[in-house]
């Protein structure tokens, strides 16, 4: 471990284990029982809380959040993890929450791309090579597709599916913000919206 590799404000714990070149930035916290993998870095006021696997080479932007308790009044503090594969890009402001199942942790695979603000709730099976654009989120025990778009920037591939499936949703007249699309374009084909 060199000096550049960790800032000095960074905060790990001495329960953590970090490979030796992961690199940590400013502020960033890092808690007891995480492991991380060679060559990842953990951006500046980035957090891992307690209760995380993750592989090698992950990179984990500004203000991103990993291993926080899940957001379900069913959760009553039993021990339950994340675990990461290897090569993801986590951008700024991504959540990823433990699971509230003990023989079930919050999964993300490996090569995934997680743009900035999307979250990843408690129990999420997100398989490799998945991409979540920009604001994109999974409520609890989803599993993902290989694509998912926020609503407001691809309304067609609402969570991955074709337009029928998101009027289901959505039902007509769909709302406002998706009045200003003409077409829907999906991997399944265009449609207009009603």
């Amino acid at each position: 471990m060199t000096e550049h590799q960790r800032h000095p404000t960074a905060i790990i714990a001495s329960g953590a284990e970090l490979a030796d070149d992961v690199e940590v930035g400013p502020y960033a916290v890092i808690e007891d029982q995480v492991s991380i993998g060679a060559g990842s870095s953990i951006g500046p006021h980035a957090v891992i809380h307690s209760h995380a696997r993750m592989g090698a080479r992950n990179r984990v932007h500004a203000h991103a959040v990993t291993a926080d308790t899940p957001q379900d009044d069913a959760y009553a503090g039993e021990e339950t993890w994340v675990e990461i594969g290897d090569d993801n890009i986590f951008r700024e402001c991504v959540t990823v929450h433990r699971s509230t199942d003990v023989d079930l942790p919050t999964r993300v695979g490996s090569r995934c791309f997680l743009m900035a603000y999307c979250h990843v709730a408690h129990g999420c099976q997100v398989r490799d090579g998945v991409i979540m654009t920009t604001y994109a989120g999974l409520a609890g025990h989803v599993e993902a597709p290989q694509f998912i778009s926020s609503a407001e920037s691809d309304p067609g591939s609402y969570w991955g599916a074709s337009p029928a499936f998101a009027r289901t949703f959505f039902p007509t007249p769909w709302p406002r913000a998706f009045r200003r699309f003409t077409t829907v374009s999906t991997p399944w084909g265009s449609s207009a919206p009603a």
